[in-house]
């Protein structure tokens, strides 16, 4: 599926990047939202394909990009700097430290440490990284349930 990290992260069909008409969002654990709901809750959709557009920006950083490929290499997002900014990344990495729980920590990351790994670094950078990729996972993983 094109941008299927950025689908599974997002897990709706609406939006201004292709998504595959195959797509069928999928009902959420109680983790995923909290992920979820830190990134997009009270977004519009042009300012959650922002917000996408941020995530999908920090996941091709060259430290980290190859998890975001290994889904699936070809890419259709936004040129950087053509989409809508609808804030800082930094504050919901901040929200999202101050709220998720280790039970949910747990369920996101079971499976995948080394996204665990990113997760408790002291940078930023892979902080947001291995939540998102678990995210992506924990989707993928209910997905084929």
């Amino acid at each position: 599926m094109i941008n299927h990290c950025r689908t599974l992260i997002l897990n709706e069909c609406t939006g201004n990047e292709f998504i595959s008409p195959e797509f069928v969002p999928m009902p959420a654990s109680p983790a995923a939202k909290r992920v979820r709901n830190a990134l997009f809750d009270g977004l519009s959709q042009e300012e959650k394909d922002g917000r996408m557009h941020q995530v999908m920006q920090l996941l091709h950083t060259p430290e980290i990009e190859a998890y975001a490929v290994a889904y699936d290499p070809r890419i259709t997002y936004l040129p950087l700097g053509t989409a809508v900014q609808p804030g800082s990344l930094v504050t919901v990495l901040e929200n999202l430290r101050m709220t998720i729980t280790e039970a949910e920590l747990h369920t996101l990351f079971d499976g995948v440490p080394e996204f665990y790994d990113m997760w408790c670094c002291d940078k930023m950078l892979f902080d947001l990284a291995g939540i998102l990729f678990a995210l992506v996972h924990h989707t993928q993983t209910d997905r084929s349930r």
